[in-house]
């Protein structure tokens, strides 16, 4: 059987472990270009990022859109504490995604700077096309099971200490 690469160098803990972590983190570059080809289209964006982009439209001469989804992410989390009643590691460690996300978001904004649709039926194609890239999120954020599988690991932790 041939090994690949990764399990060549390293553990098959560590392997999978960067497996999981390398698809949580391609699951929000798909969510970034999802969320820039939607803004480019000006028909509206995803819900959970609408209040960014609303405030994005008002403050857009003095910040960008990744930085505006990345404080709106924050302020998600943040609120995390009074609606669980508490504030773990789980909460913490949306900050450096969100972060992530945010510049990916900038980046494809970048790298698109070039698609202004100005007739409707390219910005219908614009919207329809983020949609499609964002569905393309949630099903690479379940296969990673980074949630599960770092709960797993913690859990391994506690009952070996």
């Amino acid at each position: 059987m041939q090994k690949s690469l990764l399990t060549k160098r390293l553990s098959p803990a560590a392997a999978e472990t960067l497996r999981r972590y390398l698809t949580a983190l391609l699951s929000l570059v798909f969510f970034a270009l999802g969320v820039t080809l939607m803004s480019r289209s000006q028909l509206g964006i995803s819900p959970i990022q609408s209040v960014a982009y609303v405030v994005y439209n008002r403050l857009a001469e003095h910040t960008t859109l990744g930085t505006v989804v990345l404080c709106w992410n924050c302020v998600q989390v943040l609120a995390q504490w009074p609606l669980l009643g508490r504030f773990g590691w789980k909460q913490l460690v949306q900050i450096p995604l969100s972060l992530f996300l945010g510049v990916m978001v900038d980046a494809t904004g970048a790298l698109l700077f070039w698609l202004q649709p100005d007739t409707l039926p390219a910005r219908l194609l614009t919207v329809l096309c983020g949609v499609a890239v964002l569905s393309m999120h949630a099903p690479l954020e379940l296969v990673s099971k980074l949630d599960c599988y770092e709960t797993m690991l913690a859990c391994k932790a506690i009952y070996l200490a």
